[in-house]
């Protein structure tokens, strides 16, 4: 039996109201997403270090539902507030009982914004593999920052800093520097702490180039971190001329992380603490003047992020320039 006409026109007009009130959802407010974030560009970098909009991006791509509603609800904000704005302009409502209407759309035009604004950006960088990388990176350091403080609370002889910035020869054209995550000095010797980020099964052999990581998901490499704690020690031994041990440590962290066919001073990051102190055991007897060492780092230490700048730069030369050695050193060319 056939329906009648009227009953399909109403079901085509529900569909399309459906149709309708789906790309409502889901297309505005990405819509107003691009443009409030276009309008509030020049704050992003300041809002996203205030905000630690990179460092909470994981969570907010896991909860998108929430996310995207108050992406919607700021762009309605936004909306509304410019459209009250332009109106009242329009009709010269410049009167002393219009300002607070004219103040509380700006308001609202500004706080929508930067919602909308902030949420938009915040999907960007959780759907960014290079942002979520170095997301990772903070979170490992974070993690063994927090274990390296609560051995420093334990033992009343140790001096620990992190995040330190080292610049040599600093105004010549020979200048260099490097980064340590984490150094920790003790009565007997410094150490090196390089700390990354990496789940599963990490092969660590000393010499390779590439260490080779495994998990179920796949396999896939990481870049020999020891080398360049080795070469970070280095550096400080010579610079400094000291004459007591720079061991090179390496933490690793993530989900599952398991180290195999590594040495002794690449350990899962849960157990730096129980190195640390297998290290300090077994030194000698000497004693490390650490004031003389806390002088040497306040000396070379740059904290401005013009340094940080020209420190990334510098590395990024560097690698460019292994990779470019790399490529001749492996062609063949008889």
């Amino acid at each position: 039996m056939s329906r009648p006409p009227s009953d399909i026109s109403s079901g085509l007009r529900v569909q399309l109201f459906s149709t309708l009130i789906a790309w409502t959802y889901l297309y505005i407010p990405i819509a107003l997403g691009y443009f409030t974030g276009a309008c509030f560009y020049p704050i992003k970098r300041q809002m996203t270090r205030w905000l630690y909009l990179k460092q909470c991006s994981g969570f907010w791509h896991n909860w998108w539902h929430t996310r995207h509603w108050l992406q919607g609800i700021g762009g309605l904000l936004f909306t509304t507030g410019v459209l009250t704005i332009a109106r009242d302009v329009s009709l010269s409502r410049f009167r002393p009982d219009a300002i607070a209407h004219l103040a509380a759309a700006a308001f609202n035009t500004l706080a929508g914004g930067l919602l909308c604004s902030v949420m938009h950006w915040i999907k960007g960088y959780g759907s960014d593999p290079q942002v979520q990388r170095e997301v990772a990176g903070l979170r490992a350091e974070a993690f063994v920052a927090a274990l390296l403080e609560r051995g420093r609370r334990q033992h009343s002889d140790w001096q620990l800093w992190h995040g330190v910035l080292l610049v040599f020869e600093d105004g010549t054209a020979s200048e260099f520097s490097v980064e340590v995550d984490h150094l920790l000095v003790t009565n007997t010797q410094v150490f090196v702490i390089e700390t990354k980020w990496k789940s599963g099964t990490v092969i660590a052999q000393p010499t390779a180039a590439q260490w080779q990581v495994s998990t179920p998901h796949g396999s896939g490499t990481m870049r020999n971190a020891l080398a360049q704690a080795k070469q970070t020690a280095k550096v400080l031994r010579q610079q400094w001329q000291l004459d007591v041990p720079v061991i090179p440590l390496v933490a690793i962290h993530g989900q599952s992380t398991r180290i195999e066919e590594g040495p002794g001073n690449v350990v899962e990051a849960e157990n730096i603490l129980q190195v640390l102190q297998a290290f300090d055991s077994t030194a000698s007897a000497q004693h490390l003047k650490r004031s003389d060492i806390a002088e040497l780092l306040y000396r070379h230490r740059r904290t401005t992020p013009e340094a940080m700048q020209a420190h990334i730069a510098r590395v990024q030369q560097a690698q460019l320039k292994a990779e470019n050695k790399q490529y001749v050193d492996s062609a063949s060319l008889n």
